[in-house]
């Protein structure tokens, strides 16, 4: 009995995607992907670069990045243990290809998307990253860099955009919860720190980072900071231009006073704004300031 044509069609068809799927998942050219991706990550910007292990296919449609590194100047900024790209169908039919983008880091998460521009005329990207419960320290860049020791849990989301050939910007707003600083240097005998939460919103543009809100709520202090820090390599000689207002808890005031000149009491504030402070010199070695 011959076979209803339908039923060829459809034999044939799962034929031919079984036989593309073989090829795909199982022939997959892995060291070619990564240095195509690895080339294109690394035009984006002059100043930042991209390292992959390795690259797999992810079921339907999709790739695996695994132990990707970020970097900075050379100098280590983030290590993802896994990100997952997929294509997003609906802007195939645009002028743009856009990526969902899925990944795992310090013990924590990222998800976003990515678009680019198949305009000639304008090489558009944007991607826009939501991070969710990062654990801050064990970050390279904020541990390996900088002698200070930083910890925390860390939300947020971050936003690059660039335009052309130019370098671009990132905008990116933070939360951090259970966070705390150990200084290299003790201030007034006091080395460790100690925050409840942290809200911040920062832009990156031309090797500037322009914290435009820093407040933070701590079990010893309140707080609030802004102004600019200039990155250079390594990390810790990163120049610093910041202003900032502290607002002592009774307890830690007092215990402040066995340590702190007096000096430091006859210049605080009785307003709102508390004790105003300004940071200077370098990561490493920050001159402070009473204003």
């Amino acid at each position: 009995m011959a076979m209803n044509p339908i039923k060829k069609r459809i034999l044939f068809l799962i034929f031919f995607f079984s036989v593309t799927a073989f090829f795909l998942y199982v022939l997959f050219p892995s060291n070619v992907m990564k240095k195509y991706i690895t080339y294109h990550l690394n035009k984006i910007r002059s100043d930042f670069s991209v390292s992959i292990d390795d690259v797999k296919t992810s079921f339907p449609f999709g790739i695996r990045l695994h132990d990707v590194d970020f970097y900075h100047l050379n100098m280590p900024l983030m290590n993802f243990k896994e990100i997952k790209i997929s294509p997003k169908i609906l802007p195939l039919f645009k002028l743009k290809t856009a990526f969902s983008l899925q990944g795992r880091a310090y013990e924590g998460f990222l998800s976003g998307i990515a678009d680019f521009s198949r305009k000639q005329s304008q090489r558009r990207i944007t991607v826009d990253v939501r991070l969710s419960d990062i654990q801050i320290r064990n970050i390279p860049a904020l541990q390996n860099q900088f002698s200070h020791k930083v910890r925390g849990i860390l939300q947020g989301e971050i936003n690059y955009c660039r335009d052309g050939g130019k370098e671009g910007t990132a905008k990116a707003e933070f939360f951090i919860s259970d966070g705390g600083i150990e200084l290299l240097t003790p201030v007034f005998s006091m080395k460790d720190f100690t925050f409840e939460k942290i809200d911040t919103h920062v832009i990156f543009e031309n090797q500037n980072l322009q914290i435009r809100k820093c407040v933070m709520k701590g079990m010893q202090m309140d707080g609030k900071i802004d102004g600019t820090i200039l990155f250079k390599y390594p990390g810790r000689n990163s120049s610093l231009d910041l202003n900032g207002a502290l607002n002592p808890h009774p307890l830690f005031l007092e215990s402040l006073r066995k340590n702190a000149p007096a000096s430091f009491f006859l210049k605080k504030r009785d307003g709102k704004n508390g004790l105003e402070f300004r940071i200077e010199g370098t990561v490493d070695h920050p001159e402070f300031s009473l204003n």
